[in-house]
């Protein structure tokens, strides 16, 4: 089984795994031989990738966080968000059902072997906000994990994150889905969106303050230069940081209005790159030993210009998998294993969608 984006799909394909509309109904059932017209509904429907049978990896990958968890999470933070809006409703029992979820959530990522796979861009919810917040406070939990966060720190850095974005509420929708380059008013405008979030959370709920930071701070940079409050390096607080490289990395690797997706390997990059400067070197360093850019399944081309299948995973060593080879010179060959933990010249160059054999027959 292997994740691809949508629009590498091709008619014939086997789906690896089933797909379900916003209620939880299901669309398209696991192992369904999917045609054109098929993937043509997937697309409209929103999903960026889906999961495939290849013939070359029978891996099986599982479920970090159950699935209906996840819809219970989407469903309450809508429920939620309705609430403050109007006024209206029990807000404090929601509010303690979220934070029970929330554990049970914490407890799924931190009895889990692999920390992250690939929590992102998998499944469609019917609205971006929410699922990017929910993506966002899976990776800050996975990342606080590599911290060593205690539950208690993970469960509120988890609610901190989901609610990260709560601000853009305030915002015009015309302007959050703009299709073009924002102008300078409009910029503006959506840089007020942190301290609207967290003046909005302080008079409407009872969420700590060490909550509700998570909202002001998460646009701040290491280096001075973020927003709203222009804060620098420790001035920030350690949650903000967090979700503040979670928060990049989650929306370099979605779809939005004015761009697509960029791969996981290079957003990844993305962020290194940017350890020291805008963000925190340590939160970075845990950021890299906890995502994995290269999940198992995973179709590469090599530097030498061989091409495989990734087959496992260096602990810590993410971007050194040991691959299963099958093409040499554009050629099948017999499979064999190779690993890029034993040698230094060679790396992995690009994730491939098919091989070359397959391309030229």
């Amino acid at each position: 089984m292997r994740l691809i984006p949508i629009n590498q799909v091709k008619e014939g394909y086997i789906l690896g795994k089933s797909l379900y509309n916003d209620s939880g109904q299901l669309l398209v059932a696991k192992n369904t031989s999917l045609t054109n017209s098929m993937i043509r509904k997937i697309k409209e429907l929103g999903y960026n990738s889906i999961y495939i049978v290849s013939e070359y990896t029978e891996a099986e990958i599982e479920e970090i966080v159950k699935p209906e968890f996840i819809q219970k999470t989407i469903n309450l933070s809508k429920k939620i968000t309705n609430m403050l809006i109007d006024r209206k409703g029990n807000l404090q029992k929601s509010l303690y059902e979220l934070s029970q979820i929330i554990n049970e959530i914490v407890d799924e990522i931190l009895n889990s072997k692999e920390i992250f796979l690939n929590l992102i861009n998998v499944s469609k919810y019917d609205d971006y906000t929410y699922k990017h917040s929910l993506n966002v406070m899976f990776l800050a939990i996975s990342v606080g994990r590599t911290l060593g966060y205690t539950k208690k720190q993970l469960h509120d850095l988890a609610i901190g994150a989901l609610f990260h974005d709560v601000g853009k509420l305030f915002i015009p929708k015309e302007i959050l889905l703009k299709p073009h380059r924002l102008t300078s008013q409009e910029f503006e405008l959506i840089k007020t969106h942190p301290q609207k979030g967290f003046q909005f959370l302080k008079e409407y709920t009872e969420l700590s303050a060490i909550i509700r930071i998570v909202s002001l701070d998460h646009h701040e940079k290491w280096d001075g230069t973020g927003y709203p409050q222009g804060k620098k390096g420790e001035e920030i607080h350690p949650f903000g940081r967090i979700v503040a490289v979670c928060d990049v990395f989650e929306a370099l690797t979605a779809n939005r209005p004015y761009r697509h997706e960029i791969p996981l390997f290079e957003a990844r990059e993305y962020i290194f790159g940017g350890g020291g400067s805008f963000f925190d070197f340590q939160v970075v360093q845990a950021f890299s030993k906890t995502v994995n850019p290269y999940p198992i399944g995973t179709y590469v081309k090599l530097s030498d210009g061989r091409e495989g299948v990734i087959q496992n995973t260096n602990h810590n060593f993410y971007t050194r998998p040991i691959v299963e080879i099958h093409s040499e010179e554009g050629k099948k060959i017999n499979p064999y294993t190779f690993n890029l933990l034993e040698v230094n010249n060679i790396t992995v160059d690009s994730v491939i969608y098919d091989f070359s054999f397959n391309k030229a027959g």
